[in-house]
């Protein structure tokens, strides 16, 4: 069965900066849901913020995934090694069981892979992440085929980088999910749920529906992937006024996990 995270901006970019993240942590641990994706962007990285954060997840029984809009390679088409070392070292102090990135400005031609394989096998480097990287809304990190191209050389060159699949991501790149699903299946180790209403432009993130009211067909997409890997509830839960940890909020994320449990 999937393990089933709130990934932290679906209450909202402003609420969560304004109450931090601990503030949903009672209600996702009294939802039925197993952990929250903490996004990098949303933290103040006041002192000793990271650390409270992950005895606040433990207290909670709740796992926890990393994101961070940091890019693996730069305009330059070199590895940002320092950047990536500092999203590790978050991670590790958050106790994150994965980490994703974006893939940047990735050029199969002018990109050194040797680079990045050096950076793991650095004994600073912590071996029980998994490390992915995301198809995001911006090019040129939304690409399909440097997407693909990527994660074929890492897996020939025995990089273990893996992918973090976001549905409804590939809908505002133009590029049909199914093709996506046939392409990289193999490499996914997360997936982020979301329904997207394409008449939009650009498109809206809606909330998930029950099967066949989707604009998605999600319950086919995820039947490609393996049964344990995590997914990521991304889309609008609850208003910019309702309580973080009240009962409203615990009822909405629970009818969303059952409802999620009709897909699976």
């Amino acid at each position: 069965m999937n393990s089933i995270f709130l990934v932290a901006n679906s209450f909202g970019v402003d609420q969560v900066k304004e109450n931090g993240h601990q503030a949903y942590l009672p209600a996702i641990g009294s939802s039925g849901a197993n952990g929250l994706e903490v996004r990098r962007e949303l933290l103040k990285f006041e002192q000793a913020e990271l650390s409270n954060l992950r005895e606040a997840l433990k207290s909670h029984s709740l796992a926890c995934i990393y994101s961070t809009p940091i890019e693996l390679w730069n305009e330059q088409f070199e590895f940002n090694e320092f950047e990536f070392f500092t999203a590790l070292m978050e991670a590790k102090l958050l106790g994150a069981q994965l980490v994703k990135f974006s893939l940047g400005h990735y050029d199969e031609n002018q990109c050194d892979l040797e680079s990045i394989k050096l950076a793991f096998e650095d004994e600073q480097f912590p071996t029980q992440l998994k490390i992915t990287i995301e198809n995001t809304q911006k090019q040129p990190a939304g690409d399909l085929e440097k997407i693909h191209a990527f994660l074929v050389k890492c897996d020939e060159s025995s990089i273990p980088i893996k992918f973090t699949f976001d549905i409804g991501n590939w809908v505002w790149n133009h590029i049909d999910p199914d093709e996506a699903t046939s392409k990289l299946k193999d490499y996914v180790e997360y997936v982020h749920i979301k329904d997207v209403d394409c008449t939009t432009n650009p498109p809206t993130v809606q909330p998930l529906r029950p099967p066949g009211e989707n604009e998605l067909d999600l319950k086919r997409i995820l039947k490609h992937f393996r049964s344990d890997v995590p997914v990521g509830f991304e889309f609008p839960i609850g208003e910019p006024t309702t309580p973080p940890s009240g009962l409203d909020m615990i009822s909405r994320i629970n009818g969303y996990v059952n409802l999620f449990k009709r897909y699976v």
